[in-house]
């Protein structure tokens, strides 16, 4: 009798659910209908464009900026928009100066980057470019090496009417950059041979900023030559 009960029991409940289901087919039809609708819709979308993260500039900048860490930025950007040559970590771009002016959000490309010069200026000096009156013996020096710069004028050399020569130290113990002949670059500014036939090397020294004017004053009225120090004192 109890089998016959439960069996009867499983009758009512299929009943009822037949019963649910022929009530609310057409609810249970739509969801269907949109359930494949919406399968359909991410079947056929495009897949998401690759990005890469890029460094770009986190404010206005000038032309001559050095970059710093609060200069900086990192976006996601689809790969295809992106200029050769890009980087992806601030730190690479850290110190390095602007070569045009760059608006915020613009990726820093190499090209828009001022080119390294070929020497390490010690902190304080600047890097000056001085020709001296002897070109033999100017290809002597080389970098690394410490001079004293020494101009010197003779009858007519600073347009006046002494009859002897004189000499004055006007740069002490400075260190000599690079020395750069006329038939090569300086992979800067400085990129043009000469081609005059009276061009002699020309000397990249690391000197304070009255040295340097001391040195431009000089090289207008006087030659200039110069002492091989033994290193700095």
């Amino acid at each position: 009798m109890g089998a016959a009960v439960g069996g009867a029991d499983d009758s009512r409940r299929r009943a009822d659910a037949r019963r649910l289901l022929r009530r609310h087919r057409r609810l249970l039809a739509g969801l269907a209908a949109a359930l494949s609708i919406g399968a359909l819709g991410l079947a056929l979308q495009p897949p998401a464009e690759a990005t890469r993260a890029v460094v770009v500039v986190a404010a206005d900048l000038a032309a001559g900026q050095v970059l710093g860490p609060d200069d900086l930025a990192v976006a996601h950007v689809p790969r295809g928009v992106l200029p050769a040559r890009v980087r992806a970590l601030p730190d690479q771009l850290v110190g390095r100066a602007l070569a045009a002016p760059m608006a915020r959000g613009e990726a820093i490309a190499d090209h828009r980057l001022a080119p390294r010069p070929a020497w390490s200026v010690p902190a304080g000096t600047l890097p000056m470019p001085v020709r001296f009156a002897d070109h033999g013996a100017a290809a002597l020096l080389q970098a690394g090496q410490w001079v004293d710069v020494v101009a010197a004028a003779g009858p007519g050399l600073d347009g006046s009417l002494t009859s002897a020569a004189s000499a004055d130290v006007v740069a002490h113990n400075v260190l000599v950059l690079a020395v750069i002949n006329p038939d090569q670059g300086s992979g800067g500014i400085l990129d043009t041979p000469s081609t005059g036939s009276d061009a002699g090397p020309l000397v990249m020294l690391a000197v304070d900023q009255p040295t340097a004017l001391a040195l431009a004053g000089s090289q207008a009225r006087a030659n200039l030559t110069f002492l091989i120090r033994p290193g700095p004192s």
